[in-house]
């Protein structure tokens, strides 16, 4: 499996090789902070990981394609899972695209991103979906947020 990163857009500044992929080992990788888009593919995505991303202050856009995230015993199976747990935060994050088949859910505390304004779900399982719609129910009716888009594409 690649361990790749792509960076979309860091302002003023490039990170990456001509082919546009920076590799990295998760768990060690330090972003510039002026970083505001952000494609991770083909990677296992640790919390450690997770926790990194969630602390870019000017991340707007998270695409993660083909990942697999951290899976953790749970009884007698394991689960595939992406927490997210308190102080963790992306502050400025409005589009969050996730194209990963094996991932069990979006985490609830995605949709208390005050900036978040699209979730874009594809080739996911039914579980992500349902998170995901969950999510916006949620911010419509206890929020009466009706700003955060759910799409979903089969």
């Amino acid at each position: 499996m690649f361990r790749l990163v792509r960076v979309l857009d860091i302002m003023d500044n490039s990170f990456t090789d001509r082919s546009g992929f920076l590799e990295i080992i998760p768990n060690v990788v330090k972003f510039p902070c002026k970083i505001r888009k952000l494609a991770i593919s083909e990677c296992v995505v640790s919390r450690i990981f997770l926790t990194t991303l969630c602390g870019l202050p000017n991340l707007e856009v998270l695409k993660i394609e083909y990942c697999v995230f951290e899976t953790y015993e749970v009884g007698e199976s394991e689960e595939e899972e992406w927490e997210i747990t308190e102080g963790d935060e992306f502050r400025s994050l409005q589009f969050l695209s996730l194209r990963c088949y094996q991932l069990e859910e979006v985490p609830c505390d995605i949709g208390d991103i005050p900036t978040l304004q699209e979730i874009f779900v594809r080739e996911c399982g039914a579980s992500v979906v349902a998170s995901a719609l969950n999510i916006q129910k949620v911010q419509k009716e206890e929020y009466d947020n009706n700003d955060l888009k759910v799409l979903i594409q089969d």
